[in-house]
């Protein structure tokens, strides 16, 4: 029964800090601008925040509460037959627990009554009760503890929906033991499900209050563009707890994101944290501005960059102003037509917190190929009284193999326009993959011969479809043997949904591959058998680390018999049984209810749940803990991002069926 997960819906959010520094102008232009004119310098940005959820208040007290079996749902494939009870006994068969089933006429569950085996009776405890409108959607969702012979309501949620069954609100209702209301948490959504308002009131001398208050805003495009929460402190005044705005531009980039703290003393909210972007109509970053109060004053950090019709970078201009230093630093492009030859200007400005200042203008001229890679960098230093160019101070040369890989690179280094030092790489390489050897050279400037000074070796290899490795090593001239100095392995084992990931790296001192990390996932399904893993591998003892496991044996019939295992600490091969349940069916006139599989592959990836599938469906998936976490109706294959590691219900509802699957989500 999906009703069973739908008692609790939690938002995360998960803001990160973003910082960026200044890049050093110390060897920039060797990184600038080796290719097409084109920012491979460029440091990619981490992405603008994503607008989630914030968290809200959690009800702890119904966490300890009964719910429903986690097979509740089960229907028999064979025929249309609906599930009466279910009884759960342990390793030794002993009764534990008993649920009991009741039907409306159209199949969905109405009551479902849990006992307690006390011997030689079993003992009512937990009532929960479901209501629904004419279209079949859940009104409300009550539970009931024993109270002594009579039903106590305990807590009780309440949905609603507009005109084409999409949820516009959910509430949490609990109550005390006179029926009295002690809390709510009352949540709106907008017709795609996204919450716009959230409201949490609690008992305050004997009156329900209002204590907590968020909003949620959204443009035509579903992008939140604000959302912020507000709590009641004991003066019955309302402050911030937190206040966020978003913006996006017509292309959908998001431009603007900011974070507001509040002040206490002066009662208002203050900007903490922005950032600021502007994209050019062929989607070229040309603003960027990160603001940051360090708690006395903004320190400020601005690039800027323009480019031509054809792509090519004509200006960029770097500022950071913190309370170390002031850095400045302007420079300009321009190319030829034929985009062979090009020349840029460069300004540094850098003023220290003493008042130091110091001024750097140097000048390039570059050269390209035809597919618009460098051939060469010269170097000039300028006046900075005639912005003339007066020495030269360094030069770079490149040549390339027909695949684009670099064969060769030469630097020479000028003091007061003499040669002080000239060195050269060389590089051998195989026809095809990423491996190397570097062999590089210096150069004796009296006799122009090339002397090897050391040698490197890069070797990367693919070990399977995504398994990889790569290694460093350095040629010892001694010896004439490769010694290797670091590296780096991924294994990647996938069958269907389980797979097994292995991060090595290599140690110099046992001359091999050291695990760094394992993670292992196990989901294997057949019918209502299954058999789930999720382990880590622990480094430090050289074993698995077992967080969860469960595997289930089913045996068809009536009642269906179902053996559940675990595996032992640091185990993966002997599992131990620790309880069985049998299941009661009955003939049911619902036809429809006969759960059928829907074609479809389900599998997760690090924070994802991936449904591939054709046609159409309803997807619902739930957290462990009974939360909806997304309600959608899909076509075709869809991706459930944003999701925190943990157990996850994924329910596909289609013409040919339903399809339940538990999954795991790292």
């Amino acid at each position: 029964m999906k009703q069973i997960y739908l008692n609790l819906m939690i938002w995360t959010v998960a803001l990160f800090g973003m910082s960026l520094t200044a890049q050093t102008v110390a060897d920039k232009h060797k990184l600038m601008l080796p290719q097409s004119g084109k920012l491979l310098w460029e440091k990619p940005v981490k992405a603008m925040i994503k607008p989630k959820m914030p968290v809200v208040r959690m009800p702890h007290d119904r966490m300890n509460q009964p719910v429903a079996s986690r097979s509740a749902s089960l229907r028999a494939t064979a025929q249309a037959m609906q599930l009466d009870s279910m009884v759960y006994c342990n390793s030794e068969g002993e009764k534990q627990n008993k649920y009991v089933y009741q039907y409306n006429a159209v199949g969905k569950v109405t009551e479902e009554v849990r006992y307690s085996w006390n011997d030689p009776n079993w003992t009512p405890n937990t009532r929960q009760l479901y209501e629904y409108d004419e279209n079949g959607n859940l009104l409300s969702y009550s539970n009931y503890m024993i109270n002594g012979s009579e039903w106590q309501l305990y807590w009780k949620d309440v949905y609603t929906y507009d005109s084409s069954n999409n949820q516009i609100s959910l509430s949490y209702n609990y109550y005390d033991a006179e029926g009295e209301m002690t809390s709510q948490s009352y949540y709106e959504y907008n017709s795609v499900g996204q919450p716009t308002k959230y409201e949490y009131k609690e008992l305050r001398n004997g009156v329900l209050t209002l204590v907590e208050q968020g909003q949620y805003v959204y443009n035509s495009e579903n992008k939140q563009t604000h959302s912020e929460r507000q709590l009641l402190d004991e003066n019955g005044e309302w402050y911030y707890s937190f206040y966020y705005s978003y913006g996006y531009d017509s292309q959908g980039n998001q431009t603007l994101y900011e974070m507001y703290n509040w002040d206490a003393d002066k009662e208002d909210l203050y900007l903490n944290v922005g950032y600021y972007y502007e994209f050019d109509d062929n989607g070229h970053r040309t603003y960027y501005e990160n603001k940051q109060w360090n708690g006395t004053e903004y320190e400020i950090s601005i690039e800027k960059y323009a480019y031509d019709e054809d792509d090519w970078l004509t200006y960029s201009e770097n500022l950071e102003d913190n309370s170390s230093y002031y850095w400045h630093s302007i420079e300009t492009y321009s190319y030829a037509d034929d985009k062979l030859t090009g020349t840029s200007f460069l300004k540094d400005t850098t003023i220290q917190s003493d008042g130091n200042k110091s001024v750097s203008l140097t000048s390039w001229d570059y050269t390209y190929d035809s597919n618009g890679q460098m051939l060469s960098m010269k170097g000039y230093n300028v006046d900075p009284k005639t912005g003339e160019r007066a020495s030269r101070h360094s030069a770079y040369e490149y040549t390339y193999d027909s695949q684009g890989r670099t064969l060769s690179e030469v630097s020479t280094y000028y003091e007061d326009n003499i040669i002080d030092s000239s060195q050269k790489s060389e590089y051998e390489r195989q026809d095809e993959g990423r491996s190397y050897i570097m062999n590089n050279y210096k150069q004796d400037l009296e006799t122009d011969e090339w002397t090897l000074i050391s040698r490197y070796r890069y070797e990367y290899e693919e070990t399977g479809e995504d398994s990889y490795y790569d290694r460093h090593s350095d040629w010892d001239m001694e010896s004439e043997e490769w010694v290797v100095t670091s590296g780096s392995k991924y294994e990647y084992e996938t069958d269907g949904n389980s797979y097994t990931q292995i991060n090595y790296n290599w140690d110099t001192e046992s001359n091999d591959w050291m695990i760094t990390y394992g993670y292992k996932y196990v989901d294997e399904t057949d019918g209502e058998s299954y058999t789930r893993i999720d382990a880590e591998y622990d480094v430090t003892n050289n074993n698995w680390n077992i967080f969860y496991s469960d595997k289930a044996e089913a045996t068809e019939g009536n009642p269906m018999i179902i053996k559940r295992y675990y595996l032992p600490e640091n185990d993966l091969e002997n599992w131990q049984m620790y309880g069985i349940d049998y299941y009661y069916y009955s003939k049911s006139s619902v036809a429809n209810e006969t759960i059928q599989a829907v074609d479809a592959r389900i599998y997760t990836r690090p924070g994802t749940i991936h449904v591939d599938m054709e046609g159409k469906a309803a997807l619902s998936v739930y957290a462990a803990n009974g939360a909806c976490c997304y309600q959608s109706s899909i076509s075709g294959s869809t991706v459930v991002s944003n999701l925190q590691r943990g157990i996850y219900f994924v329910v596909l509802q289609g013409d040919s069926g339903t399809k339940k699957v538990k999954v795991l989500v790292k």
